[in-house]
């Protein structure tokens, strides 16, 4: 059991690593940060998540991480913010149409990565693939 343990370490760990060197890559050609390319994909990713306390949550970054980048996607006028309506407390980020260029480049590498990842693994391997997964986010 332990073989296999690390084994689903080192798949979540390499695969970060390559994910996050093509995105800092591709952020840096498009001049903005990877940590405002990796809010820009995640909104462009998760429209029903759009506040800043989501980012955090969902994908792991710290409050300060998340924080930063956000100021500088609205200083470059890539996002806006929408108060929510049922709790003043929130915010939205929305997403403003200058960010569409470099979503759509950021898509493309995140496809690449995913498309590389994959190789190899048939259609019944992936469905397998992602009802484990699920099971297992259900049993934490």
């Amino acid at each position: 059991m332990k073989e296999s343990i690390s084994k689903l370490m080192i798949f979540m760990k390499k695969t970060k690593i390559s994910f996050d060197a093509e995105i800092e890559l591709t952020a840096t050609k498009l001049g903005i940060s990877k940590s405002e390319a990796d809010v820009l994909l995640f909104l462009s990713n998760n429209i029903n998540y759009n506040r800043g306390c989501d980012i955090v949550e969902i994908r792991g970054f710290s409050k300060a991480y998340v924080s930063k980048a956000v100021g500088k996607l609205l200083n470059k006028g890539y996002i806006s913010f929408k108060q929510d309506a049922n709790d003043r407390r929130y915010q939205h980020i929305i997403l403003n149409d200058s960010s569409k260029p470099l979503i759509i480049e950021l898509n493309k590498v995140e496809k690449k990565v995913f498309k590389n990842l994959w190789h190899g693994i048939n259609e019944d391997e992936k469905k397998t693939f992602y009802l484990v997964i699920e099971k297992m986010i259900k049993n934490i």
